[in-house]
């Protein structure tokens, strides 16, 4: 999916995905001629950075919640 809808699904902002890609937090989306799209690997780890940031989490806290995806992450 293109940024856009990428941003209305998760709500983030464009600006936002753009810097979580900037700085490696999502990987680099796949390309079709000039339009990044982004698959539902990325769009769960979008949501997984909107969650912690809403539950309170730090950055560093994050960083280290990101290390952890693709293992089983325990919420509570």
């Amino acid at each position: 999916m293109l940024i856009g809808a990428a941003a209305r699904r998760t709500g983030l902002s464009i600006k936002a995905i753009r810097f979580l890609k900037q700085w490696a937090w999502i990987p680099a989306p796949a390309r079709a001629g000039r339009y990044r799209r982004y698959d539902e690997a990325a769009i769960e780890r979008l949501l997984l950075i909107r969650d912690a940031k809403t539950l309170g989490l730090s950055i560093a806290q994050i960083k280290r919640l990101l290390a952890q995806a693709g293992r089983t992450l325990d919420w509570p």
